[in-house]
Order: C-alpha cells, then structure tokens, then sequence
C-alpha cells in the first residue's frame, strides 16, 4: 500500500494524472490495522500520513485494498463523505 502512495501517486501526478482529492482520505486494512491516510498537498501529489482513521475512509482487508487501488475491482467498504471517496478512487493512483 505504501508503495502505491509513494511511489507509483507521485510518479503518475508528475505525468499529468492528478489525485482528486480535497480533503483527508484514510484506507483502513482490517485484517493488519495499518492505516494510511492521503492528505491533500497543494501542488503535488497528496502526502501519506500514519494516523487514526478519519471519518472519510476506505475500509477492507490489505489485499482488498490493495486490489482496489490498482483498479482490479475489489469490494471495500466506503464511509463518511462518499463522495470524496468515490473521486479520489475514480483517480488514476496506480499505474
């Protein structure tokens, strides 16, 4: 996951293909408890954060996740802002 946010996020931004995201979004691995959490970055790529989850998240197991972010159709739960979410995943993150 810290892969995807770091380094294929930042890679992507700098060809052309910007995040859609205006405020914090936190993915939540069930399975591990690791939480990442993507916070907006005027200009650049959003920032990763290790912190508690926020009320707009991603929730699933790491693999779920991870699926997910790489477009490979995985269920995961959404909550809080659906909306910010839902534009923030419709976002090319991975390559």
């Amino acid at each position: 996951m810290s892969e995807t946010f770091e380094v294929f996020g930042p890679r992507l931004h700098a060809r052309g293909h910007v995040a859609d995201l205006d405020r914090p979004v936190s993915f939540v691995a069930t399975d591990t408890g690791d939480v990442w959490t993507l916070v907006p970055d005027p200009g650049r790529h959003p920032r990763l954060e290790r912190s508690s989850p926020l009320a707009d998240r991603v929730t699933g197991t790491a693999e779920q996740l991870w699926l997910r972010l790489w477009n490979r159709g995985s269920e995961v739960a959404v909550s809080g802002d659906t909306s910010v979410v839902d534009r923030l995943l419709a976002s090319r993150l991975s390559a």
